[in-house]
């Protein structure tokens, strides 16, 4: 069994580049056009301070006019193209985040898509990628806004740099009361943004829980329940419930914002009156110059301001790069087992296959108890198998091991004698055409509903829809098989009915032509007799194909060569429809209930009943 997954905390340095990596990957021009961005904005604040300097020491010293001319121009050419450039690699660097948005979104969809089947059921998986979609998605946070954070954080330690050589030349214990000041700050704002991490997780859970509650009251297919059984006030209830503790969850977070932020004003009073009363005596006493003092006194406030900026910076950083934990704890959940190239077995090109389950064991991951102990089952190449049984008998699950969406914990699946675990696992789901009860229809045109493709024959979708008993329904619309399915994209798009999708779903695996059929419970939404039709044909489409059919109701049994009736993950009935008949236990007892039923819907239902199975030699 699968391990949970709970991922690992990396350090800012390893997140950094990681994400800087990945930057790199996606857009090359997105970093540059960052960091030239970052490193102009270090070197404009010089400007405003050199500017005043030169412009007193001479007016306070020859008064040149010509000087004092250049001196003026030059500041503004040097201030108004640094200004330009600024603004231009800002707007270019915004423009192209999006480039680095997508591809980080990308990554999220496609892990979804190889990670083992078992965690897309899981909360913790949910859980985290609810977190890995926020890190990527979040306005001015997560991953993407650690990029901007490093160049700057990089760009203000060139700035101090600068500052640094400036103050010391007023006296060296002004950058040393400085930084003393600031690393006092740095450790509440550090201490503040740790319990600020520990709350984001719990903030993130919520939201997941707000949005599908949310998501559930706007679904069309849960309109119905949510009118009928009076559901609405009990979802809201919930909602608000949720939204209530993200809401307090929030101001907490507010309030481990602020606490810092109160400390710092108190902090930045006692430091500014040391810093500048010092200046200020230094002036009086003939030490420094008017215009070195208007230096000295804006480099002041600006070094004051540029290492509180480094500070929020490097603490903005830090939690910035935090968000790479979670994207890569996502990205670091299991996928499915590959085998390396020289272990893959080639699938059986015979045409006809055989179906084995040897002994095999599973329990669900998480499971208190197993679902199969030691199930062994054989299903003849071309024979047609319906697998029956009540609701938690077993059968759905028969299907996700033959489906590898799960693998057996104990014993083999085999096909032709090899096991399916030895086979490439997207060439093996070439071979399955899998009809599963839930029925899932996308925001596309009807074809591509049928072929799952944007590359497929007109002639045979029709073929597939003809197959599948929509014909009339699908030619009853003015766009035919072009017609938009859901009315997302499109406000003429058809909304089918459980039924009609059903049959798309059938028509979906007619198209597909796999070798090995299965049908798991997907006529459920059919009436009886419309149910008989559907299987009746379908059975006669399949032809010499290995097919397993699997259902609570058994309409599907009178076109099978053999039965297996589950119950508790075994098989405690197997053999021909006239065999099980005759031994008189629960399989009887059940068609001869179901037979009840279908007799007092239609007498018709019962006629095609009776000739089917004299069809295929049942009775």
């Amino acid at each position: 069994m699968a391990e949970k997954n709970t991922g690992k905390k990396y350090s800012t340095i390893s997140n950094l580049m990681y994400i800087l990596k990945l930057s790199w990957q996606s857009d090359k021009s997105v970093i540059i056009s960052i960091a030239v961005y970052s490193l102009l904005n270090a070197f404009y604040p010089f400007i405003g301070i050199f500017a005043p300097k030169l412009l007193i020491d001479e007016l306070t010293g020859k008064g040149r006019a010509d000087v004092l001319v250049w001196i003026i121009v030059g500041m503004l050419i040097i201030s108004l193209i640094s200004g330009y450039l600024i603004d231009s690699m800002r707007i270019s660097a915004h423009s192209k985040t999006d480039i680095l948005i997508q591809s980080l979104k990308r990554k999220i969809s496609e892990k979804a898509l190889t990670m083992k089947f078992e965690y897309t059921e899981e909360p913790d998986a949910l859980d985290k990628l609810q977190a890995a979609r926020e890190a990527v998605s979040m306005w001015g946070e997560g991953i993407v806004q650690a990029v901007f954070e490093a160049f700057t954080f990089l760009s203000l330690v060139f700035a101090i740099i600068g500052y640094f050589g400036i103050m010391a030349t007023l006296h060296p214990i002004i950058i040393a009361i400085i930084v003393i000041n600031v690393t006092v700050v740095f450790y509440l704002n550090n201490k503040a943004k740790k319990k600020e991490l520990e709350i984001l997780p719990k903030i993130s859970s919520l939201v997941r829980k707000c949005s599908y509650i949310e998501t559930s009251m706007a679904d069309f297919e849960y309109g119905k329940d949510i009118r009928l059984y009076n559901m609405s006030d009990w979802l809201s209830g919930k909602a608000w419930k949720y939204k209530k503790e993200r809401i307090s969850e929030y101001y907490n977070l507010q309030k481990v914002r602020f606490l810092p932020k109160k400390a710092n004003g108190i902090i930045l009073f006692f430091r500014e009156v040391i810093v500048y009363g010092y200046l200020v005596l230094r002036y009086i006493q003939g030490a420094v110059t008017t215009g070195n003092f208007m230096m000295y006194f804006n480099s002041i406030s600006s070094m004051t301001n540029t290492l509180m900026q480094m500070i929020e910076s490097f603490v903005r950083l830090k939690g910035q790069a935090a968000y790479a934990d979670v994207y890569r704890s996502y990205l670091e959940i299991e996928d499915e087992d590959k085998l390396s190239p020289d272990k893959i077995q080639p699938i059986p090109k015979s045409g006809e296959y055989e179906i084995e389950f040897k002994n095999v064991r599973f329990a669900y991951p998480h499971g208190k108890k197993d679902i199969y102990k030691n199930l062994n089952l054989k299903i003849k190449a071309g024979q047609k198998l319906a697998i029956v049984g009540v609701n938690g008998a077993g059968k759905t699950t028969f299907v996700k091991l033959l489906a590898r969406l799960y693998d057996p914990q104990g014993g083999c699946i085999l096909i032709n004698g090899k096991d399916i675990r030895t086979f490439d696992r997207e060439e093996y789901w070439k071979m399955l055409s899998i009809v599963f009860q839930e029925v899932k229809t996308f925001a596309f045109s009807v074809a591509e509903n049928v072929a799952m493709t944007n590359d497929f024959s007109k002639e045979k979708v029709i073929e597939a829809i003809e197959k599948a008993g929509l014909k009339d329904k699908i030619y009853s619309l003015d766009k035919g098989i072009d017609t938009q399915v859901l009315r997302i994209f499109d406000e003429k798009g058809i909304e089918f009915s459980g039924g009609e999708s059903q049959k798309i779903s059938l028509a979906r695996a007619l198209y597909k032509d796999a070798p090995i059929v299965v049908l798991d419970e997907p006529t459920s939404a059919l009436d009886a007799l419309a149910e008989s039709r559907i299987y009746e044909q379908f059975n006669d489409m399949v032809r010499d194909k290995t097919a397993i059919y699997i259902s609570h109701r058994l309409a599907s049994t009178r076109f099978c060569d053999v039965i297996a009736f589950f119950e508790n993950g075994e098989i405690v009935e197997y053999g021909t429809h006239r065999e099980l008949m005759a031994l008189g236990g629960k399989y009887a007892d059940m068609f001869n209930l179901q037979a009840h039923y279908y007799q007092n819907d239609t007498e018709k239902t019962e006629e095609v009943s009776v000739s089917s199975c004299e069809a295929y030699g049942v009775f």
